[in-house]
């Protein structure tokens, strides 16, 4: 198994590629942005293969990537299903450098154009939550049903697109820097600002599943609240005293504090963990806490090292010093490919 991160400025995007029976697959999880595009054409076409593209989302650092992808009638690529929740709430710039609402059109009418089929993901969807492809076994985490309802009732198109521009303007700067770092005891001491899921419906909605191939397990995240995956975890059966081993976990929302919790942590023994982002503001993503939370939490025994990858060089200053690195015992590097 290969995982691929593209270089997606705020967002996601990954390329899975693997084999099975000696037949070569692919999974795209998430389109970062539209510029996104050019660093998957480049992939894909290497091998034009696509067995699916799941988007976490409806964000444009999520989805914009495809935009590009299905407009594209050169990559030659072979009819592929797209999976996720809320085709209706995304919406494509119009053309010709126009990006009003007035110039836009619904993702979901230009799938159907294309002849693209779209396939729900959601807890609910069917009695075991566990979708197969190419091999894999996909079970679904988040959401659940009461938060798509809430999510389709609280927002249109129009809304979630004019938060889409305002959120991918950039001060220019990256990495916050502060002279004084939180110590670790506080962090681990305050009380978390993890958000309802009602409270952040956009994210809440975003797709969260368990991939499973051979021995291999992998969590992918999105930008999913932590507490939502939380509580499907426990009832299928995962707690403190069994945690879900894991060879990979993509971090949600960019390493954001508010989408990685204690509970969640507790729930599974991880030793590679992959943060996807620039690192630019306003959010300046990761945050301090969620490294802290990664080492206190997310491994059954403090001996054993974490791993965290990122797929830009992220500059650490003012985010965690090389003592403290060599104390938890992580290390922080930038890798846009992993074997497992």
């Amino acid at each position: 198994m290969t995982i691929k991160s593209f270089r997606a400025g705020k967002g996601d995007s990954f390329l899975l590629s693997w084999k099975d029976c000696e037949k070569p697959h692919r999974l795209l999880v998430d389109a970062g942005l539209p510029g996104t595009y050019r660093f998957i054409r480049d992939e894909l076409m290497k091998t034009p293969v696509l067995d699916g593209v799941v988007l976490t989302h409806v964000d444009m650092d999520h989805i914009g990537g495809l935009l590009r992808m299905v407009e594209d009638d050169k990559n030659g690529l072979n009819p592929y299903p797209v999976y996720m929740n809320t085709p209706s709430l995304a919406l494509a710039p119009g053309g010709e450098g126009k990006v009003g609402y007035r110039h836009g059109r619904l993702l979901e009418d230009i799938l159907t154009e294309k002849g693209i089929e779209v396939h729900p993901m959601v807890v609910g969807m069917t009695v075991d939550n566990i979708i197969q492809i190419g091999g894999l076994q996909l079970q679904i985490l988040s959401p659940n049903r009461a938060i798509i309802d809430a999510f389709i009732k609280a927002w249109t198109a129009e809304q979630i697109f004019e938060r889409d521009q305002a959120a991918q303007q950039t001060d220019g700067m990256v990495a916050r820097r502060t002279d004084i770092l939180q110590l670790y005891e506080d962090i681990l001491e305050a009380r978390e600002e993890i958000p309802r899921w009602d409270q952040d419906l956009i994210n809440a909605s975003s797709i969260a599943f368990l991939i499973s191939i051979g021995d291999i397990r992998m969590l992918f995240l999105g930008d999913a609240n932590p507490e939502t995956v939380y509580e499907e975890l426990t009832r299928l059966g995962y707690s403190e005293a069994t945690p879900l081993r894991l060879d990979f976990c993509k971090v949600s929302h960019h390493g954001s504090r508010h989408n990685t919790s204690r509970n969640l942590l507790s729930l599974i023994d991880c030793r590679l963990f992959y943060i996807s982002t620039d690192g630019s503001g306003p959010s300046y993503h990761p945050d301090r806490e969620t490294l802290v939370r990664l080492s206190a939490f997310a491994r059954a025994d403090f001996s054993t090292p974490i791993r965290i990858c990122t797929n830009y060089a992220l500059e650490t200053e003012g985010l965690i010093t090389a003592k403290e690195c060599e104390d938890w015992n992580i290390t922080i590097d930038h890798a846009e490919e992993i074997h497992l």
